[in-house]
């Protein structure tokens, strides 16, 4: 199994990775929307797990700062779903309210699967001092494959 993880927290990213490496044979990670959409337009795979609040650049000599996107793993799944990819696709968030505490981690939830049906496929909150998190994303990953063969 191929993932594309976009994920800026090097810590979260690296405990995902860890878990997914006992399941997974390759992880690729990415820390912006820009290259997160890059990858994911440009690599065949068989997950894509989204953080929701990633900046839109990577920072680097090109790009020193970068705007934090609120809703970038939302904004991810909206140019899959334009560009038709049908990758299914797994939030894991850090954060119980989004915006500026205008939707709580149930109203995101639905209104992903409202937005983008075909595609996303739930949301997982990530917490690094609990483990159920990787329980709660095995299960999302395990019933995907099912609905997939």
């Amino acid at each position: 199994m191929k993932i594309i993880l976009v994920e800026d927290d090097e810590y979260k990213a690296n405990q995902i990775e860890i878990f997914l490496k006992k399941t997974c044979n390759e992880i690729i990670i990415k820390r912006s929307f820009k290259t997160g959409m890059e990858a994911i337009s440009n690599t065949q795979c068989d997950l894509v797990l989204l953080d929701m609040t990633i900046p839109s650049f990577e920072i680097s000599a090109l790009h020193p700062s970068s705007r934090n996107r609120k809703y970038g793993g939302r904004d991810i799944l909206n140019e899959m779903h334009r560009k038709e990819i049908q990758t299914p696709a797994i939030v894991i968030t850090q954060y119980s309210v989004f915006g500026d505490g205008e939707k709580s981690l149930h109203e995101l939830d639905r209104e992903l699967f409202e937005k983008y049906p075909e595609i996303y496929k739930g949301i997982v909150f990530y917490n690094a001092s609990i483990l159920d998190w990787q329980d709660n994303l095995q299960t999302l990953i395990d019933k995907n494959i099912r609905e997939e063969k």
